[in-house]
């Protein structure tokens, strides 16, 4: 119940309670396993050298950076823009549930199904047949 004070190494070859705040003015080197059972506040950088692995939900306020590869697998969901500088590849199927706005050129590698307008604002060049299943209007000439 009194103060103990240690000018030179203190060693503990057993367990070590201590009821309230500690208070470490250097380094704190634990070779073993640390255990929070509460919070815990670290208020300066965070060096980890292997992995970190998060068993729920981990919330970022500033800006995640991977200068590497990042498996996401499940759902992804984005509140804002999305920004990808390189190539996207999709191996399953892209849905826009709004407009889509591509500006660059287009290449399909099989059949395109469009339910509703088609607007080609400058030349259109067909190399097959071309089938219409109802009325064919021309606003000008026609070559044949």
């Amino acid at each position: 119940s009194g103060i103990l004070i240690s000018q030179s190494d203190a060693s503990f070859n057993m367990n070590v309670y201590i009821g309230d705040n500690t208070l470490i003015g250097g380094s704190a080197d634990v070779s073993g396993t640390f255990i929070s059972r509460s919070d815990a506040s670290l208020n300066g950088n965070v060096y980890i050298g292997k992995n970190v692995l998060i068993n729920s939900t981990a919330d970022i306020s500033g800006i995640l950076i991977s200068r590497s590869d990042a498996s996401l697998n499940g759902n992804v969901y984005i509140g804002k823009n999305a920004f990808i500088h390189g190539t996207t590849d999709i191996s399953g199927i892209l849905v826009s549930r709004s407009d889509a706005s591509i500006n660059g050129n287009v290449y399909i590698g099989k059949d395109a199904m469009i339910y509703g307008r088609l607007d080609v604002s400058e030349d259109a060049s067909l190399s097959g047949n071309i089938s219409v299943n109802k009325d064919g209007t021309f606003v000008k000439d026609v070559y044949i």
